[in-house]
Formats: C-alpha cells, structure tokens, sequence
C-alpha cells in the first residue's frame, strides 16, 4: 500500500484518541465507535488515524483491504460527527475547507 497524503492544514492540537473523545458529544462518540475500522479505504478517502491525530486529515492513495482499527474515515461517519472532528482538531472552519492534495 503507498502511503496516503496529507490533506488540508496540518492539525494545530496534539491530541490523544481519548483526549479527542472526551470533547465529543456523546452521538459522535457513538457513531466513532461503530465506524472505525468498518470499510477499508478506497483511493481518495479522507481519513484520521485516530493513533496519530497530529498527523491530521489524509487521503488514501491507493486502495487498502488491510483494516486499521485506529483509522477513522469520512464517509464512514456522519458529517456533522467529522466537521467536529476537523474544528477540534484543524481550528475553526478547517471543517468548510476543502481537502486538497499535498
């Protein structure tokens, strides 16, 4: 598998999966816990590895049949859920911009 490229700003908090956790609602928190690991990553899919928050949002290069249980894609959530996982993790409107290819 190629490595993915990063997406978008890099994020500006280093946060821990937990830490993330706690400043969610309880309804995101709910719809992270069914949607990790759910589908493998097709080329293209924004993505966060939730083990490395830091790295910010990426974007799959090349098609991935390998689960990861600590990523976290986009489509596998509801947008609401990953719009505060950008603002939490990338600032404020980071979840209005959008991703390109870096």
């Amino acid at each position: 598998m190629k490595a993915p490229t990063k997406t978008g700003p890099p994020a500006n908090l280093d946060l821990s999966r937990d830490d993330l956790m706690k400043l969610l609602s309880a309804d995101d928190v709910a719809s992270i816990s069914v949607s990790e690991s759910s589908d493998p990553l097709a080329p293209g899919d924004e993505f966060i590895d939730l083990a490395a928050i830091a790295q910010g949002m990426q974007k799959a290069v090349a098609a991935d049949d390998s689960p990861r249980k600590s990523v976290l894609a986009k489509k596998s959530v509801p947008i609401n859920t990953w719009n505060n996982i950008m603002r939490l993790t990338h600032g404020p409107g980071a979840a209005k911009k959008k991703a390109t290819t870096v």
